[in-house]
């Protein structure tokens, strides 16, 4: 396994973790001490959305580093996959 198919998969791991945080976030667990700054045990519902919207954000992130290494097809240019695999990188 090539070396950028591995960081894919780590990053895939580490998104999907992020994913699920957040949904538990959503639904209201009391984990908003480790997030959005810590000032709240439950999160209130603009920080919920904030919070449904960083997933789909997750997803493109999962997508970005998967067709940059080649797991699965583009669907979109290379430039934008790069760009966004950077962004990814900076996050």
């Amino acid at each position: 396994m090539l070396l950028d198919q591995l960081s894919a998969i780590l990053a895939c791991a580490l998104l999907a973790g992020l994913a699920v945080f957040q949904v538990a976030l959503i639904a209201g667990a009391p984990l908003g001490r480790m997030a959005w700054g810590g000032q709240h045990r439950v999160l209130p519902a603009k920080l919920r959305i904030g919070s449904a919207a960083s997933i789909p954000l997750y997803a493109l992130f999962a997508y970005a580093a998967l067709a940059k290494s080649g797991f699965v097809p583009l669907l979109v240019s290379e430039s934008f996959t790069a760009i966004t695999v950077w962004v990814l990188t900076a996050y």
